[in-house]
Parts: C-alpha cells; structure tokens; sequence
C-alpha cells in the first residue's frame, strides 16, 4: 500500500483530484480518506495545549486523532 500526499492550492485543483480517483477507483484500490493531516512544529508545551484543544473540539477524539 502506498500513501500519496497531495497538496492542492485551489477548488478546481482539489476537483481534478477527485476526478483522477474516480478514473482510476475501478482499476485500483484508490481511496480519498476523509480528515485532515495536520503538520505541527513548536516546543512540547504548545504542542500538547494544541492537541489538547483538538481533542475538545472532536468526538471520540482518542479513535479520530
């Protein structure tokens, strides 16, 4: 299995995608996970109160984050 990032800068960008995935979904395993991969850097601290913050903002957030 292969794991591809995709950063995309505009709605007509982020449409191709989902085009392309369509295409290709009946000839491979393709799929678009929903959520969002969230990069970030800080000291420990800030870190913590950030995911700390996350998780009040999402349900069951220990099986979502």
């Amino acid at each position: 299995m292969y794991m591809l990032i995709v950063r995309y800068e505009s709605d007509a960008e982020r449409k191709r995608l989902d085009y392309a995935i369509e295409r290709w979904e009946n000839k491979i395993k393709v799929e678009k996970p929903k959520g969002a991969v969230i990069l970030v850097e800080g000291n420990e601290e800030d870190v913590k109160a950030f995911v700390e913050d996350l998780f009040s903002r999402v349900d069951n957030p220990k099986e979502k984050v």
